[in-house]
């Protein structure tokens, strides 16, 4: 390979690291809202430049079920709430820590 080449290659490669550090990543939380040890949310901020943690309250959760039962209740949705309040503190936390270089956005979301 000649020198040419070799430069070519050399910035080709920085381009690629470059894009990588500007692309935006999505953790979609479920029912596991800790992210102490969340493998996907670790590897997306490693990814990525952005890092978008959305959550997704489902109305239907307040439906009543064949029975006529609510899978969610009022004390069972405040307690959802809180914990939702939380993970966006927690991740407040995350994205002021000096060792990340990456911007954390929480959005929750009813559908």
């Amino acid at each position: 390979m000649n020198d040419v080449e070799e430069t070519l290659k050399n910035n080709l490669l920085l381009i690629e690291k470059n894009v990588k550090k500007e692309t935006t990543g999505i953790v979609w939380f479920g029912n596991d809202l800790r992210i102490h040890d969340n493998e996907v949310l670790a590897k997306a901020v490693l990814s990525h430049h952005r890092v978008i943690a959305f959550y997704c309250i489902d109305p239907t959760l307040f439906h009543d079920n064949q029975f006529g039962f609510k899978k969610m209740d009022i004390f069972r949705a405040q307690f959802l709430l809180e914990t939702l309040k939380d993970l966006q503190q927690q991740l407040i936390k995350k994205k002021k820590s000096p060792k990340k270089h990456v911007h954390l956005t929480a959005c929750i979301g009813i559908f």
